[in-house]
Formats: C-alpha cells, sequence, structure tokens
C-alpha cells in the first residue's frame, strides 16, 4: 500500500487540497494583517498566488532533484562526476518543464487558485456575518440615546442637545456616525411624538422599553422611574421633562 504522505508530495496535492489552502491563507492572513496596517485579503490573496511559484514549487522541484541526484550516486560510476553533475543539470531543465505542464500549472489552475479563491470567499462571509451578527445584538441608536440621556441627568452632568461637542462625544462613545445619530436625537429631542408615523411610534415605545429593560438589570429603580416619566412626557405631545 502507498504511503499517502509520499503521493501526495508526489503529486503536489498536499498543498493544494481545499483544507490545506484555507489553512495557509487564514495563518498568513492573520499574521500579515498583525504587521500591515491596511492589509486585506485580496492582499493576501495575491501574496500566496507569488509564493506558490516563488517558493512552493521551487522548495518541492529542489525536493525532486536531490532525490535524483542521490538516485544516480547509487548507480555504479560510469562517468566522471562532473560529467554526471552536467548530466542530472540537464536532465533537471528537461524535468521541470514536463513538471510545469503536466504537474505544477495543471495544479495551480485546476486546485491552488480555484481553492485559494474559495478561502477568501468563505472567510470574508464569516468575518462578514461575525459583524452582522455582532450589529444585530447592538442597542438600537435610540434605545442608546435614552440611555444616554438617564446616565446624564442622574449623574448631575448638562443634559442631552442636539449641540456639535455632544454630537461628537456620542459618536465616539457609541462608534456611530453623525448621520446614524441625526434622526434618531431629532426624533427625540426635537420631533413630537404625535407627529410622527404609527409605525414609528410604536417602535418609539419598544426603545424605551429596551432602555428600562437594560436598567431593570442594573436595578436601577431610579432610571427606570425617569424613563417612565420621559415616556408619558413625549407620549403626551411635551417635550422632556429636563
Amino acid at each position: 500500500m502507498k504511503n499517502p504522505s509520499i503521493l501526495s508530495f508526489i503529486t503536489f496535492s498536499g498543498i493544494t487540497d481545499l483544507k490545506k489552502v484555507e489553512a495557509i491563507f487564514k495563518l498568513h492572513n492573520e499574521q500579515w494583517k498583525d504587521k500591515y496596517e491596511h492589509w486585506t485579503m485580496q492582499s493576501t490573496a495575491k501574496r500566496l498566488e507569488g509564493d506558490y511559484w516563488n517558493l512552493l514549487v521551487p522548495v518541492h522541484f529542489a525536493c525532486v532533484s536531490i532525490i535524483l541526484f542521490l538516485i544516480v550516486n547509487l548507480v555504479p560510476k560510469l562517468w566522471p562526476f562532473w560529467q554526471t553533475l552536467i548530466g542530472v543539470c540537464v536532465i533537471d531543465v528537461l524535468l521541470f518543464m514536463v513538471f510545469k505542464s503536466i504537474l505544477y500549472k495543471p495544479r495551480y489552475e485546476l486546485h491552488f487558485l480555484p481553492n485559494l479563491n474559495n478561502a477568501v470567499q468563505r472567510l470574508s462571509g464569516e468575518a462578514k456575518d461575525a459583524i452582522s451578527k455582532a450589529k444585530s445584538g447592538q442597542y438600537k441608536t435610540f434605545t442608546l440615546l435614552l440611555i444616554q440621556c438617564v446616565f446624564q441627568k442622574l449623574s448631575g452632568c448638562s443634559k442631552l442637545s442636539e449641540g456639535n461637542i455632544q454630537r461628537e462625544l456620542l459618536c465616539k462613545q457609541y462608534g456611530i456616525s453623525n448621520d446614524t445619530l441625526d434622526a434618531p436625537l431629532k426624533n427625540l429631542l426635537s420631533k413630537s411624538y404625535k407627529e410622527q408615523h404609527p409605525k414609528m411610534q410604536t417602535q418609539i415605545l419598544d426603545y424605551f422599553e429596551e432602555a428600562k429593560m437594560y436598567f431593570d438589570s442594573l436595578d436601577c429603580k431610579p432610571a427606570t422611574a425617569l424613563l417612565e416619566e420621559m415616556q408619558r412626557s413625549i407620549e403626551q405631545g411635551k417635550k422632556l421633562p429636563f
């Protein structure tokens, strides 16, 4: 029975199968991301394509050449060493041309490159899914503003406003853009609840419930009471009670 590792080495399949390519891609992508600030998955793919021809192929063929040289040396000496060496070099050149045509190029085009592209798509998809999952578990901006409003009131800070300084602080604190912040902030501070679309009114009440649950989990009764007061004021078309 043939040794699988030897067979995979001879056919160059050990380095080009899907699992191996994905493992190599993931390992090197993490290393280069840590080293270079703006490194991307596409950059990793391009680097590995270059490594295939400039590193993997030369190393593989060097091993083949060494094995060939050792085999030739086992044969009884029929020619001087330098003639044998020249003969092996000539055979190496011819053998490399054959290997490139029937092994390296087909393996690259039919296995390594498709599997590399698959690895890029799969891992980039996983990254996007992880970001989407993280975002879906976050509070909505309106809920965050309610929580922030209560914190500022209870801690004796200035009240929440639409001023540029507070906008900038909120964007930094919650990792959101000014565009994302704009509509919820105006809905909370400027726009009357009764002017809102019925669907938006329902959403606002849901945001209040989320904020209450947040403070309930912290067992902060003054915060919950303040939220209820805010909700009553907004539902009556009044401004916030502070």
